[in-house]
């Protein structure tokens, strides 16, 4: 009988694909430059691009909808690689056969492979893109609360009953994200320092403790009713997009951003 398992090495360069294809569909603020800016960057946020009334807001939910889903999938399968790497059971077409129980089964053989660190980053990812396709498909803005004639919509009832689902769905956003920048700083600084370059050990703690601030002060404005501040938030999802770009790194130590030996 043949084994129709892919090769480890394959899984991992399908899941790293899947991780920066839904890193570049998050940066939204590439689909807002391309169509001219429509909203006031400084006054408006890029959620406000998705919101139900707003023309062309299909593209933006359609993004995000990419980028969620491929950042769950690409989590998946590098958990499942953490499977086939260590040594336990697991076949990757057994989904494709139909045989859900021991798919399951070599998911968690997978999960339990990881460290510490790693699973928080595969939690923060999960969360990340949940929330996201949840954002995206479920609780997008109604219309564009920058915008006057969405005030009023606010003022006279007709819109803004269910910003409160946006909200509760951004904070997982946010969540998974501080998770994923804490988790790779701890893997880079502490779990595997050893084996990933210098510039690895400089680049991606700097921007996830960029991104965790940008994060802090996107929260604390929104407590405080400060703002919007919509570029901080523009800036953040970028250097987000980019951070998750960074994170097939924190599950393959061995990979583009390790220490590269002579052989002796």
């Amino acid at each position: 009988m043949v084994d129709a398992r892919p090769s480890p090495r394959g899984l991992k360069r399908l899941a790293t694909f899947l991780l920066w294809l839904g890193a570049l569909a998050y940066i939204s603020a590439i689909g807002e430059a391309i169509i001219g800016w429509p909203l006031g960057i400084h006054d408006s946020y890029l959620s406000e691009l998705a919101a139900r009334q707003y023309p062309k807001s299909w593209l933006f939910r359609l993004t995000d909808l990419l980028s969620g889903v491929a950042i769950f999938s690409g989590t998946l399968l590098f958990v499942r690689q953490a499977g086939f790497q260590a040594g336990l059971p697991g076949r990757s077409a057994s989904i494709v056969q139909g045989k859900i129980a021991q798919g399951k089964r070599a998911l968690r053989a997978g999960w339990g492979s990881l460290c510490l660190f790693r699973q928080a980053l595969a939690a923060g990812l999960l969360t990340f893109a949940l929330a996201t396709i949840v954002d995206s498909t479920v609780t997008p803005l109604d219309c564009a609360l920058s915008l006057p004639e969405c005030r009023e919509q606010i003022e006279a009832g007709e819109a803004g009953r269910y910003e409160w689902m946006h909200d509760a769905s951004s904070v997982a956003v946010g969540v998974g994200t501080v998770t994923v920048a804490c988790s790779l700083i701890l893997i880079v600084l502490f779990r595997h320092r050893a084996r990933y370059s210098l510039g690895m050990r400089v680049a991606a703690p700097s921007l996830a403790v960029s991104v965790v601030l940008l994060v802090g002060l996107l929260t604390g404005a929104e407590l405080l009713g400060v703002g919007p501040v919509g570029l901080a938030q523009r800036i953040q999802v970028s250097l987000t997009g980019v951070l998750i770009a960074f994170a097939p790194a924190g599950f393959d130590p061995e990979g583009a951003f390790a220490v590269r030996r002579r052989r002796k």
